[in-house]
């Protein structure tokens, strides 16, 4: 493209850019552009987003290798790790391997430099391709007759271990611990784990790891302890960088009391009562033993943010809890509704599937949870009948224990 033609889609794109945040790629076709004109800094400010959330593809390293002069070892570690990336076809990788060679001649590995000219030359000639440009000068220097061709692989894994470092300056370190199973999303079946941080400002996030990207994960349980390196400047958090480090499990998530307020087993979920008021998710395929869990059952409860709502973690069973802003013990006389189901034990309502046992002036025992409406108003709600004494004179009855039968924190 003439010299003229760059500046314009340069200046273009440049003006745009910024007033069109949803096209995405405009940073990059303009990372592009500024290189060709000169502006390497600006240009891989750019582009690092873009390696980090493209950091298995090729043709990010290879760009951000255009933004390093030849014969500057950060050039050679991005070209290095752009050979390292898989590809469908090695086509892809030719003209990444002559640059390459071209720096691992200015660094005196001129076997190693021969070796990726000697895979260019063959993947040419098996398809018929002339050898022709760049690559008939290099093949026809002296050096490459006198060299014997080495791979180089443990040389070629040092310098994209270093090209990784690029990606990583700047970036904070956080505390954080593996939030939940393994899962699988995308149309590619990727799998990823939930993993939770602390930021700069001590609070609480959440965000998700690739286990293609970090092998570290797939060998770890939930709630084991990491160390992450974020970047954040994005739509959404992106784990760059995954280490293990000392502590317990969940150690960096708040331990609060709270009551299940419900249990939806057609939908594999119940959800917790805090004593903030609060209220949590907890998904009974993440949790163990969630599942067990009945109404009115009292837990000590890992919290986790994830996105705009409070997911438990993990649990252990608690007792002697008393009544609080957000849960109580009631007991009085039912008053039956004059039409449908349920009924007030004096303004506290009892709904319906508790109340099937239940006639009108019955005396009876539970527990309840304050709940609130789309229009601001809260109310008492029974989540559990323990006991009911027949209006009619006979024995009382003991509704339920609210005891599951087993528990695994």
């Amino acid at each position: 493209m003439p010299e003229n033609q760059v500046i314009f889609a340069k200046e273009f794109i440049e003006m745009n850019y910024e007033r069109y945040p949803g096209q995405k790629w405009f940073p990059y076709y303009l990372s592009l552009y500024m290189n060709r004109t000169g502006e390497q800094e600006k240009a891989l400010e750019l582009l690092i987003p873009i390696a980090r959330e493209k950091s298995s593809e090729f043709w990010a390293w290879q760009h951000v290798a255009d933004c390093f002069g030849s014969g500057n070892e950060k050039r050679l570690a991005c070209l290095c790790r752009a050979v390292r990336c898989h590809v469908k076809e090695e086509v892809f990788l030719i003209n990444v391997r002559i640059s390459l060679a071209e720096e691992l001649l200015a660094a005196g590995q001129k076997e190693v430099a021969k070796h990726h000219l000697a895979l260019v030359k063959a993947l040419r000639e098996k398809n018929g391709w002339p050898i022709k440009d760049r690559l008939e000068e290099l093949i026809n220097q002296s050096w490459f007759g006198e060299a014997e061709a080495a791979s180089g692989e443990e040389l070629i894994k040092d310098y994209a271990r270093k090209a990784d470092q690029i990606l990583l300056e700047d970036l904070p370190r956080y505390e954080a611990v593996i939030g939940s199973p393994p899962f699988q999303i995308g149309k590619k079946n990727h799998t990823f784990s939930a993993v939770d941080y602390l930021n700069e400002n001590n609070e609480l996030k959440s965000t998700l790891a690739n286990h293609h990207k970090f092998d570290l994960i797939r060998d770890l349980s939930v709630g084991d302890p990491l160390e992450i390196m974020v970047d954040d400047s994005g739509e959404k958090p992106m784990v760059i960088a995954v280490n293990q480090r000392e502590g317990e499990k969940f150690d960096i998530l708040p331990l609060m009391v709270g009551m299940v307020s419900h249990v939806n087993l057609d939908k594999s979920l119940s959800m917790v009562k805090l004593e903030d008021g609060n209220k949590a998710i907890m998904f009974h395929n993440e949790v163990p033993d969630s599942d067990k869990l009945i109404e009115s059952t009292f837990v000590h409860c890992k919290i986790a943010q994830d996105r705009d709502r409070l997911k438990v973690r993990s649990f252990e069973l608690t007792s002697d809890v008393g009544d609080s802003d957000y849960w109580k013990s009631f007991t009085g006389n039912f008053r039956a509704k004059d039409q449908g189901n349920g009924g007030h034990v004096d303004s506290l309502f009892i709904p319906g599937h508790l109340a099937a046992e239940i006639s009108d002036g019955d005396f009876v025992r539970g527990m309840a949870v304050l709940r609130s409406g789309d229009n601001g108003r809260d109310w008492w709600c029974a989540v559990s009948i323990s006991e009911i004494q027949k209006n009619d004179g006979n024995d009382s009855i003991e509704h339920n224990s609210n005891t599951p039968e087993v528990f695994v924190g």
